[in-house]
């Protein structure tokens, strides 16, 4: 089954390719390690899977030689390509196809992150010590009042126990 699909993927991609307008593209690419290292790369506009393939490295002399298969055919012009951060990926980009490079969103995320994770973790961690002080407090005049409730009442006003709730 699986040689099926990938026989009628090559069909398809040779008949489309004839009937596709020249068209300039963006292709994001990255591998993936299962169970081996596996080459990627889609075109974003329309989720195309320009290369999915298994290699024996992941350096830039073998992406340059997989992408030039992948595209070939096919009346296509990268002009740019998005990726991590991966040095690899970078000269494949850069000399190899010399386009250009832009990192992904994620990866550029985790490097604005690093400056500013360790501020709201300290911002978390005391709004949770609060949260835990106040639901502490909360509980202890619930039982306050529990107590009140069970044993026999005096002479005067009881305590105001929905308000200390509501402020606690």
């Amino acid at each position: 089954m699986e040689e099926e699909i990938v026989g009628y993927g090559v069909v398809e991609k040779k008949k489309l390719s004839q009937e596709m307008k020249p068209a300039q593209i963006t292709a994001t690419q990255d591998e993936t390690f299962h169970p081996e290292i596996c080459l990627v790369a889609i075109e974003p506009v329309s989720n195309y899977i320009l290369l999915e393939e298994y290699a024996e490295k992941r350096d830039a002399q073998t992406w340059n030689k997989a992408m030039e298969e992948a595209v070939s055919g096919m009346p296509v012009k990268i002009f740019q390509s998005t990726s991590d951060e991966g040095k690899a990926i970078i000269s494949h980009v850069e000399q190899g196809l010399g386009i250009h490079h832009s990192p992904d969103l994620c990866h550029v995320q985790a490097s604005l992150i690093k400056g500013t994770s360790l501020a709201l973790a300290a911002n978390k961690k005391r709004a949770d010590k609060a949260c835990q002080e106040a639901l502490n407090e909360t509980n202890k005049i619930i039982s306050q009042q529990q107590q009140y409730l069970d044993k026999a009442r005096g002479a005067g006003r009881p305590p105001n126990f929905k308000q200390r709730i509501e402020q606690a």
